[in-house]
């Protein structure tokens, strides 16, 4: 059995990487609704644009 300390490093290491994996999402999240209909689909038209950057980001 594995002794208490062990499991506390286990609980930390975990939180940390699911709340550097949540952050990285939110960040590709908000710029695929902000920043890539513009930067990669200037010339199409506003509502395609922003579904395409949608579908990049699934």
């Amino acid at each position: 059995m594995t002794a208490p300390a062990s499991h506390r490093r286990i609980l930390s290491a975990s939180l940390v990487g699911t709340s550097v994996e949540f952050y990285d999402f939110y960040i590709y999240a908000t710029a695929a609704a902000l920043v890539f209909p513009a930067l990669f689909f200037p010339a199409s038209d506003p509502t395609v644009a922003q579904l395409a950057s949608y579908a990049s980001f699934s």
